[in-house]
């Protein structure tokens, strides 16, 4: 999980001359949270209540979000 979260702030944040703002900060905590669900139930570390991934599965703006904030950022660079 640390790669990930690394690659999110990366995403998330401007170094030196170079902006690197591809995703907002609030997209970056949804995707965090994201990561950590996927953790829990990929390496079973506790017991999942399956209402919570069904509601999770249902709606994914973040996810589609984040696509989408790369996808523009991808756009300008061409």
């Amino acid at each position: 999980m640390v790669d990930e979260i690394r690659a999110l702030r990366l995403l998330s944040r401007a170094t030196n001359n170079v902006s690197l703002l591809l995703i907002e900060a609030s997209v970056e905590q949804a995707m965090r949270k994201a990561i950590g669900l996927r953790n829990v139930l990929v390496h079973e570390y506790v017991g999942v209540d399956d209402s919570i991934v069904l509601a999770r599965i249902e709606d994914l703006t973040d996810i589609d979000d984040f696509a989408s904030q790369v996808a523009d950022w991808l756009a300008a660079s061409d």
